[in-house]
């Protein structure tokens, strides 16, 4: 019988100077060393996994009642660590793991030796190793509804983009079906992420992806001066109340909201690109360590 392919690590590698790094400063000045010792075991938990580790409701808890600290700290400490940037966003949003482009530089590294690893494409942000006469990868996909057979692996992928794929050529006489297969391939952005998330959230929303993209890019730039996405948000609470039925246009309603919120002055953006007047988060250009005086000083010292 032949034995189980490992995908994970016995060790991994840790820089004597990962404190120095900015995110990781960011997360000692707000968490002390709690922060950094959940860091450390979140690590641990990655590389044993292989590249990624998923952080649902269970892991949490789990994670928890491991190293003896209140789950509202666990979550807080994880919710830094990707706001700062440690953790990739974009994949946490869309799949609820925990990776990122170094992570995966470095167990790429520790694996080369294998004879054969398994990726899955979608949780990539970085090119997978080549493929050669003694080394195999095998590439698998959890998106059900986009399964293409052959994945370039020597393509750039785009920086906190998903991974993208090749179409086989085979199919590119089929017409229709290459168009919907390129469609739903679409690389999403973080807001664009957020965005079908949010609407996925609204009971009977008819989400196309394809749709969604477009109708989100159209509207921005027919309202340029509008969050987009923070006034879809509160367009996605006021159904709460007044859900969607049969004859609903929501397409067009949330262009109606849009054109209201010009009206009315709300979700109006700020100098500077910060959004005012909406339910969404402030996801401006500046960095924390930058407005935030208690931790610029920190890291000051520190330097």
């Amino acid at each position: 019988m032949a034995r189980p392919q490992k995908e994970g690590l016995d060790y991994f590698p840790l820089d004597i100077d990962m404190d120095q790094d900015d995110k990781v400063l960011l997360i000692e000045a707000k968490h002390k060393i709690t922060g950094f010792a959940v860091l450390i075991k979140l690590l641990m938990k990655i590389y044993k996994e292989g590249y990624f580790y998923k952080w649902t409701e269970r892991e949490q808890l789990l994670l928890s009642s491991k190293v003896n600290v209140d789950i509202n700290i666990i979550t807080e400490i994880v919710s830094d660590c990707i706001k700062w940037e440690f953790f990739n966003s974009s994949l946490y949003l869309k799949y609820e793991i925990l990776t990122s482009g170094g992570i995966q530089k470095r167990y790429f590294k520790s694996v080369e030796r294998r004879k054969e690893i398994t990726l899955i494409s979608e949780y990539l942000l970085i090119s997978p190793p080549k493929q050669t006469d003694n080394f195999t990868v095998n590439m698998v996909y959890v998106d059900g509804n986009n399964l293409p057979s052959v994945v370039n692996v020597d393509i750039n992928p785009l920086e906190d983009g998903l991974f993208p794929t090749e179409i086989p050529k085979e199919e590119n006489s089929k017409g229709k079906e290459v168009k919907e297969r390129k469609e739903n391939d679409l690389i999403l952005l973080p807001d664009e992420i957020d965005l079908i998330r949010t609407l996925e959230k609204v009971k009977d929303y008819p989400i196309d992806r394809a749709k969604e993209l477009k109708m989100y890019r159209e509207l921005q730039e027919r309202y340029p001066t509008i969050d987009i996405l923070g006034a879809i948000k509160d367009w996605s609470f006021d159904k709460l109340d007044k859900p969607l039925d049969v004859k609903s246009k929501p397409r067009s309603q949330i262009n109606t909201w849009l054109g209201n919120c010009v009206k009315w002055g709300k979700n109006l953006k700020a100098k500077g690109g910060n959004k005012t007047g909406s339910n969404s988060i402030d996801q401006g250009d500046s960095k924390p360590w930058e407005t935030d005086p208690i931790l610029s000083e920190i890291l000051r010292g520190r330097s």
